[in-house]
C-alpha cells in the first residue's frame, strides 16, 4: 500500500508540473523533474510488463548506455535514466524493489557533482537513503564508485576532486556496513581523470569500459552467490 501511495504522489505532481505555466515554476521544481528523459522513462517504466529481475542496474546516463542483460548474460533490468541524479533515484526508487532483486547495482553522483549544483555531501545522503532502503527491502546493494571525468569536461579537475570527496564517503560507509563496492577509477582513470581511450566525451564510457565494468560486476554476483550458498548450506 505504501508503494502504491508513493506512485500515485509521484504521478499527481507530475500532473501539477505540467499544469503550471513556465515562467517562475521551475524555482520549486527538483532538478531531476526537469529532465525530459526521467520523464518519459518513469513513464515507460510503470507499463512495463517484467515483474522480477535478479539483477537491478541503477544510475544515470552511464548506466542506461549499455544492454546489461546481453553485457552480463543474466536476467538483468535496467534502470538507469539519463540526466538524472541521486534524489531521482531515491525518488524513484519503488521502481527497482519493485522486481525484487537479490542485487541492485548502484552508480551515480556525476550529475549532482558536475552541472547538478549538488555537494558531495548532499548526494553522499541521498545516496546512503537509497542504500538504507534496499537493506530494509532485503536486498543486497552493491556500490560502483562514481566515475572521473575526462579532461573533455569543463573544469575537470574541480569536478573530479569533488568526486574524489563523494567516493572517500562512499567507501568509508560501504566498509562500515559490510557492502561490497567496485572502483572503476584505477584502471579507467589512472592519473586522476577518465581516459580517452575508454570514453566516448570525457563523461560516457565506450565498449571497452563497459567491458571491464562488466567483468568486475559477474565477479562480485558470482562472490555474493556463492557466500548465499555456504550460508544456506
Amino acid at each position: 500500500m505504501q508503494k502504491l501511495i508513493r506512485k500515485l504522489v509521484f504521478f499527481v505532481a507530475l500532473a501539477a508540473l505540467t499544469a503550471l505555466p513556465i515562467e517562475g515554476a521551475t524555482s520549486e521544481v527538483p532538478n531531476y523533474m526537469k529532465n525530459k528523459s526521467y520523464i518519459m522513462q518513469m513513464a515507460n517504466q510503470s507499463h512495463y510488463k517484467v515483474k522480477h529481475a535478479d539483477i537491478v542496474m541503477l544510475g544515470d546516463s552511464i548506466t542506461f548506455n549499455v544492454q546489461w542483460n546481453e553485457l552480463l548474460g543474466r536476467n538483468v533490468a535496467n534502470r538507469g535514466i539519463g540526466g538524472d541524479f541521486t534524489a531521482g533515484m531515491l525518488n524513484r526508487l519503488d521502481y527497482v524493489t519493485d522486481l525484487t532483486p537479490y542485487m541492485v547495482f548502484i552508480m551515480a553522483g556525476i550529475n549532482d557533482l558536475n552541472v547538478g549544483g549538488v555537494t558531495a555531501e548532499e548526494a553522499f545522503s541521498n545516496y546512503t537513503r537509497i542504500l538504507e532502503r534496499l537493506e530494509e527491502e532485503q536486498i543486497t546493494p552493491a556500490i560502483t564508485l562514481t566515475l572521473y571525468v575526462g579532461k573533455e569536461v569543463k573544469n575537470y579537475k574541480a569536478v573530479n576532486q569533488r568526486v574524489q570527496k563523494l567516493n572517500s564517503y562512499l567507501i568509508t560507509y560501504a566498509n562500515a556496513h559490510k557492502i561490497s563496492y567496485i572502483d572503476l577509477n584505477p584502471i579507467l582513470s589512472p592519473d586522476g581523470y577518465l581516459l580517452s581511450n575508454y570514453s566516448i566525451d570525457g563523461i560516457h564510457i565506450n565498449g571497452d569500459g563497459y567491458l571491464i565494468w562488466g567483468n568486475k560486476i559477474n565477479e562480485l554476483i558470482d562472490q555474493v552467490l556463492d557466500s548465499s550458498d555456504h550460508a544456506s548450506s
